[in-house]
């Protein structure tokens, strides 16, 4: 049978994991509030657990709970050292 182009579903799109760095009062975070919140989860250590500073393996896991729901990542971290 022959398919007709509505019958074509285009194939879901990759999710996106936007890491922003720089310095404070650069703009990161000012930036994140712009995203969709429908289709965009923001992770920033700063304020990952409960509004207080968090750990790098909690913004891990919210970064992939957050893929997993289908959403697109933006990091905002100022990623100065290593540990962040």
């Amino acid at each position: 049978a022959k398919r007709l182009k509505q019958d074509v579903q285009p194939p879901p799109p990759r999710p996106v994991v936007l890491i922003l760095t720089g310095a404070p009062g650069s703009g990161k975070s000012t930036f994140c509030q712009t995203l969709p919140r429908d289709t965009w989860a923001t992770v920033n250590q700063d304020t990952i657990a409960k509004g207080k500073n968090g750990t790098r393996k909690q913004c891990i896991t919210a970064a992939e709970r957050a893929l997993k729901d289908g959403k697109h990542v933006a990091v905002d971290r100022c990623g100065m050292t290593a540990e962040q």
